[in-house]
């Protein structure tokens, strides 16, 4: 599969699958640059994306990656494949669209952060929400609600941003048609999978091979830096029963954070569009006379986000809009409707209905406010005790005896890297960060780490090392093993081709490996080059064999071409799909373009370089 992605790295379909593999497994955020001795590999603006952040992604992506093709990922098909720089495209996209969000003035209210929170299916139980499910996953996670609250609401402004600039484009049935002409006949292909799983019997593993695998590729075994650390902890939890909140503190936050408490105007809204501006004035001039909008949007609206729901958008808030369209509906009153042209065609608006801002009363929001204070209050004095901690436990040299001495229980945890778990605690990466800063003895300030405190000890450090051949060799084994069947499998598929290119029978060799020949499911053209390969898109009766197969997960697929026939009408909606998801992207790609340029992004040339990256005229 891997070869399958390098040959194909410029498509743009290749670009969504790694866009979807980073986004998947990307570590949230990136941070304002505080000082000019901050280890950045871009800088936009005034933000920055640290080595570190980055260097988690990329990792996390190439988890994702290895689970996607089921074996490990060298570090030369990493750099061939061009994944760093993906990663790093996606986190730079990110604030491009973080920073576009504020330059407009979108503001993501209270409301929405809660509306959007209560009903993820990830925090709810028994179909509602449960406020224990929400904060186990904080934690595990190693954030604060706040910190989790904050990152959330960047990720609605930046895809606020996204949306408005990739407004669906529209392509008319005549338009889809005209375009795809020459791509509208569908292939009929055969194909026989050559799976290297049933491959490994024929394959005899020599101490010789695993040897030879080691040694060229010795960085694959790379043991990262470790430490063992001692550390003491606390959680608001922990000492809430300690905490009294007066009924006046909540009264007062209250009353200087109306902010927090204010729903925005919304409105309920529904639309009709149409390429054609004539068609619209005509369905316009019928909805004046009365007629039901929603049985209109349904037989005449080209947008097929709404069309099935009669036009219906939803509630929404001016700031979600853009600012022109926000002041038209802001004039308008329920029940009313009104033409809006913009390039792409006319829109058909209708405003269902009105809600003007409004405060949640006190009492409805008192018990919650309670909570928060409360907890707001347990943070302090956990924070406070810590302090305490790391400050006795410096004067005594051991946070250990400290501990013992005082009653307080102390944790040792390790060898850890830097991205490993704490056991019983989860992802911790401020705590691994300061213990990978300590000295072998040196004790820590205290470290906030989500919602906990946390004072920490270095006992030890272990350096980053090659593992051994023996440490290793087990493993080896079933990934030599592997990659020798997949070698298996690419030339049996090979001897297929061959065989079909003489115009010779393959039933010989499909019964010495248990293989048989399938018919595939139809596919255009269009869909065989973007999803298969250029060349099985253009592969004629004439020219019916490709020159290579096709490596899948597992295994390769030989292919040749049994027939082409026209397409049916029902291709038509799938082009149509397609071209507008393209166009899409080619909106979205050429407006980050233009923001990189006006945002003058920096790049760090040297650390990007480790990782396969090479910049032409990097500042």
């Amino acid at each position: 599969m891997l070869d399958f992605f390098r040959k194909k790295a410029t498509s743009w379909t290749v670009k969504i699958i790694f866009g979807l593999i980073i986004l998947a497994f990307a570590f949230w955020g990136t941070g304002r640059i505080t000082s000019k001795k901050d280890i950045y590999v871009a800088q936009i603006g005034k933000y920055g994306i640290s080595i570190y952040e980055f260097d988690r992604t990329l990792r996390n992506a190439l988890e994702g990656l290895t689970r996607l093709t089921g074996r490990p990922v060298k570090f030369e098909e990493v750099k061939n494949l061009g994944i760093a720089n993906e990663v790093l495209k996606s986190l730079i996209n990110s604030d491009l669209l973080f920073i576009e969000a504020y330059k407009w003035k979108l503001r993501v209210s209270s409301e929405e952060l809660r509306y959007v929170i209560y009903n993820s299916p990830i925090f709810q139980r028994k179909g509602s929400f449960d406020r224990e499910l929400y904060l186990s996953f904080l934690r595990k996670e190693g954030m604060t609600p706040q910190q989790f609250e904050e990152r959330l609401s960047k990720e609605l402004l930046i895809s606020r941003v996204q949306r408005a600039i990739v407004e669906i484009p529209y392509f008319s049935s005549s338009e889809t048609q005209g375009i795809f002409s020459k791509l509208s006949t569908r292939l009929i292909l055969e194909g026989v999978f050559v799976n290297a799983e049933k491959l490994k019997g024929e394959i005899t593993l020599k101490e010789e091979d695993l040897l030879s695998y080691y040694n060229e590729h010795k960085e694959e075994f790379k043991l990262p830096e470790k430490v063992k650390i001692a550390f003491v902890k606390c959680s608001p939890e922990e000492v809430l029963s300690q905490v009294s909140v007066d009924p006046k503190e909540i009264e007062k936050y209250y009353r200087e954070h109306q902010e927090e408490f204010t729903l925005p105007e919304r409105v309920k809204l529904g639309h009709i569009f149409l390429s054609d501006k004539k068609k619209a004035e005509e369905v316009f001039e019928r909805l004046k006379k009365g007629e039901d909008f929603a049985s209109l949007a349904k037989q005449f609206s080209e947008d097929p986000l709404t069309k099935g729901e009669g036009g219906l958008i939803g509630w929404v808030a001016p700031n979600e809009l853009t600012q022109e369209l926000a002041q038209e509906i802001s004039g308008m009153s329920p029940g009313e409707i009104k033409l809006y042209e913009t390039q792409r065609g006319v829109h058909i608006f209708k405003v269902f209905e009105k809600r003007p801002k409004s405060v949640l009363p006190f009492e409805e929001v008192k018990r919650a406010l309670t909570q928060k204070v409360q907890v707001e209050k347990a943070r302090e004095l956990c924070a406070m005790k810590m302090a305490d901690v790391a400050y006795r436990a410096k004067k005594e040299g051991d946070l250990q005896k400290y501990a013992q001495k005082e009653g307080l229980k102390v944790y040792v945890q390790g060898p850890l890297s830097r991205t490993d778990l704490l056991q019983g605690i989860g992802k911790s990466p401020r705590v691994l960060e300061a213990a990978f800063a300590l000295s072998p003895g040196e004790i820590s300030s205290p470290i906030d780490e989500g919602e906990r405190v946390f004072v920490v000890q270095l006992i030890e450090k272990i350096p980053s090392k090659i593992a051994s051949f023996d440490e290793v060799k087990e493993s080896l084994k079933e990934r030599v093993l592997q990659l020798k069947a997949m070698e298996k499998a690419k030339q049996v598929s090979k001897e297929i081709l061959n065989l079909w290119k003489e115009g010779k029978d393959v039933s010989q060799l499909l019964n010495k490996y248990g293989l048989k020949m399938e018919t595939l499911k139809p596919i255009s053209r269009f869909e065989a080059a973007l999803s298969l390969s250029k060349e099985i898109g253009l592969l004629l009766p004439s020219n019916p064999v490709p020159s290579e197969a096709l490596e899948l997960r597992g295994g390769y697929l030989a292919v040749r071409l049994s027939k082409v026939e026209e397409a049916g009408q029902l291709e038509l909606k799938e082009a149509k799909e397609a071209l507008e998801n393209f166009f899409k992207g080619q909106l979205l790609q050429s407006f980050l373009n233009k923001k990189m340029e006006e945002e003058k992004v920096k790049f760090n040339p040297k650390l990007l370089q480790e990782y396969g990256i090479k910049l032409e005229g990097a500042k």
